[in-house]
């Protein structure tokens, strides 16, 4: 009989975490997005990890305007505007990834008025129209389906039990003309 409640235990066990595992990154995005449509800064700020998402998303960019740069594919004021534009990332960076910055991803309503006015919400990230993309068991990544990568992922790291927003994907490609 004992032997019943250890397998029985066990198995709940297991069933617990494969049902927190599965399901744990949309209940961490619906909390997001709760806290972003209500406005509460503060619940929405304790899942980003603003520290994280503000150096990798500067060296992304730097790295990109660099490759621009080096491709020898711009002209002398795009260059130009580039550089200046390298000095000035670390403090836009910091404007832009705010706890305001990551609402606008989030919250549907902001969603749809970027869409339809012509400023475009940061980065061109719709987290309303994205689809889970597991990278092992401590990440995973929203990327908006059928564009993987192409807009941008936004990529989570596990803390504890719960996720952060850690890191977004900047296109390599992102200072290329489009056509």
């Amino acid at each position: 009989m004992r032997k019943i409640w250890i397998v029985a235990v066990v198995a709940l066990l297991i069933g617990f975490g494969a049902g927190w595992y599965l399901e744990s990154p949309r209940w961490t995005l619906k909390q997001m997005a709760d806290a972003a449509q209500a406005r509460d800064a503060d619940k929405l700020s304790g899942y980003v990890d603003f520290p994280k998402l503000r150096e990798s998303t500067k060296s992304q960019l730097k790295a990109a305007m660099m490759a621009k740069l080096a491709s020898g594919r711009s002209n002398g004021l795009e260059a130009l505007g580039m550089m200046i534009g390298v000095s000035m990332m670390d403090n836009m960076i910091e404007g832009i990834l705010t706890p305001d910055g990551v609402a606008a991803m989030f919250a549907a309503a902001k969603v749809k008025a970027a869409v339809s006015s012509p400023v475009k919400k940061p980065f061109g990230i719709d987290a309303s129209k994205a689809e889970i993309v597991r990278d092992g068991f401590d990440h995973f990544r929203l990327h908006e389906k059928g564009k993987p990568g192409q807009d941008g992922d936004l990529v989570f790291d596990r803390h504890g039990l719960s996720w952060k927003l850690a890191q977004i994907k900047v296109p390599m490609n992102l200072f290329d003309k489009k056509e």
